[in-house]
């Protein structure tokens, strides 16, 4: 999976900012804050930013970011999730707000 974009359907795109908002709350309160909260705001600050959102170039730019904290497998469920909510609304995710694994 290389891009992700926005789909033109308004519900969805506000769907995804409303999830945003959510996992930015979760930032805030977690302590200590979780890599897959963080490849998840990442992923969707660009994706609402711009459109669309290379997932190969931003695993780089995160990795630079968390160095010792990345976690490879985390960023790239926390892309499945996102790229699945953007295309069903979440029908293949188990689970809820906190980045559960794809069935």
């Amino acid at each position: 999976m290389n891009d992700i974009r926005l789909p033109e359907n308004q519900e969805r795109v506000s769907e995804r900012e409303a999830k945003l908002a959510e996992y930015r709350e979760q930032l805030s309160t977690s302590n200590p804050p979780r890599m897959s909260t963080h490849c998840t705001i990442a992923v969707l600050e660009i994706l609402l930013k711009d459109g669309a959102v290379s997932t190969q170039q931003l695993c780089t730019d995160v990795l630079d970011t968390w160095r010792d904290e990345f976690d490879e497998p985390t960023y790239w469920n926390a892309v499945r999730v996102i790229h699945d909510y953007v295309e069903t609304s979440g029908m293949n995710v188990l689970g809820g707000t906190d980045l559960p694994l794809l069935r």
